[in-house]
């Protein structure tokens, strides 16, 4: 059962049952119902408006019952404002109800016998009434305040030696030889697309996790927030696809390099060289380039690069680009200017001068040092004169996965 099934259930148990005791105490019965005012005796319950203390009553319950029963309506059409009013409607009933039943004398005959003491002058069944209307709301509202927290909060996840393992909501374990492939797609959830939920939680905030389905994408399984401009897609052949995104892009970041470097998905050993410059070209491409740049191209330049192969390296990066829908090109400045994708001049001199690159960018590797373990190199990415930016790296191998072990030089223009 979905997590929006399991409050409307909630709530329209709590809803009915509230309806109709105040059916019958808006007609002037039911004072059996009212909490304190059958322990009363008769003398002081002679004292009261027995049809008035009803009807009160009975019009509190009526309109903490539409209250609630716009939360999971909110929640389903994911209005926020409308859950944000009820709140604030229910409050300001609740507040109302206190003040009013326990100032004037409200509910006490005129011509009650005895005098109004301070003790008599309260009316306490209105009182109790009160306490336990709020008693039963404020339950009712701690119990999805949890069920708000757990189904809002990221989930754990942790790389074990044959699965991911995904605990809370929808968890579950995936298993190492499930898995076809794992990408980064540089759009949110929201720009990807998420269809509509056939077993899940979501409608408060940004958090979708469980069972939904698209016309373009078929079935998934989400953990994502889906304002967050990173999603990590897990392909699972003819299960559902898995998304995974936190609240943090950097996070979801370190999590899918945790995942790529742990996890075999092709004959590319985890601890291969080209990794080391993978994690440097992620972060220059998702932390070092404008938000919602959108790129058709992006460029590498590894001239200057001390890994012998780097067909691996390649083919990382091809399989990164197609998942992203941009195109990779393997050139220096000078190829790109003649090829149109770079803007620039030549001078009289015959010396080439760069302007900027149309609908993409460059990442450009300059190596220091490269040994087993250990990858130093200076690497920029570069979109124009006026936009590039720029790092030294010291990238290590650390337990089977290679890390970002150090950052100096920063500089950008």
């Amino acid at each position: 059962m979905d997590g929006f099934a399991i409050l409307g259930i909630v709530f329209g148990i709590v809803v009915a049952l509230m309806l109709v005791i105040a059916t019958f105490l808006l007609n002037g019965r039911g004072t059996f119902l009212i909490s304190g005012y059958t322990t009363m005796s008769a003398d002081k319950k002679a004292g009261y408006e027995q049809k008035a203390l009803c009807r009160f009553v009975g019009w509190l319950l009526v309109i903490i019952a539409l209250c609630m029963a716009l939360f999971p309506i909110g929640v389903y059409f994911e209005a926020t404002w409308l859950i944000f009013c009820s709140i604030a409607i229910l409050s300001v009933a609740i507040i109302f109800a206190v003040i009013y039943a326990n100032t004037g004398n409200r509910f006490r005959k005129n011509d009650a016998p005895g005098s109004l003491t301070e003790e008599t002058s309260k009316p306490p069944a209105a009182r109790f009434a009160i306490v336990a209307v709020v008693a039963i709301t404020a339950i009712v509202l701690a119990t999805c305040g949890i069920l708000f927290h757990q189904g809002n909060k990221d989930p754990a996840i942790n790389t074990l030696d044959n699965s991911i393992q995904i605990k809370g909501m929808y968890g579950l374990d995936i298993a190492f030889s499930d898995i076809t492939d794992i990408s980064l797609i540089d759009k949110s959830m929201s720009e990807i697309g998420y269809g509509q939920r056939t077993n899940a939680y979501g409608g408060i905030g940004n958090a979708l996790k469980g069972h939904f389905k698209s016309d373009s994408l078929g079935k998934m399984l989400l953990f994502v927030q889906k304002k967050t401009s990173l999603t990590i897609q897990i392909e699972r052949g003819d299960k559902e696809t898995v998304y995974i995104s936190l609240n943090n892009r950097y996070d979801t970041e370190c999590l899918y390099l945790d995942l790529i470097t742990n996890i075999k998905i092709s004959s590319l050993s985890p601890t291969d060289l080209s990794y080391a410059y993978f994690v440097v070209l992620l972060d220059l491409y998702f932390n070092h380039t404008p938000y919602g740049m959108n790129p058709k191209n992006v460029a590498v330049d590894l001239t200057n690069v001390k890994l012998a192969d780097t067909s691996s390296l390649i083919n990382l990066l091809q399989n990164h680009c197609n998942k992203n829908g941009v195109a990779l090109l393997q050139d220096n400045f000078e190829g790109l200017r003649q090829s149109g994708y770079i803007v620039g001049s030549v001078s009289e001199n015959g010396e080439p001068h760069y302007h900027y690159f149309k609908d993409g960018f460059i990442i450009v590797f300059n190596d220091i040092e490269l040994n087993q373990d250990t990858l130093v190199t200076s690497a920029y990415v570069w979109y124009g004169n006026l936009g590039a930016s720029g790092l030294d790296y010291t990238i290590r191998l650390v337990n089977n996965s290679w890390e970002i072990a150090g950052i100096d030089n920063w500089w950008m223009s």
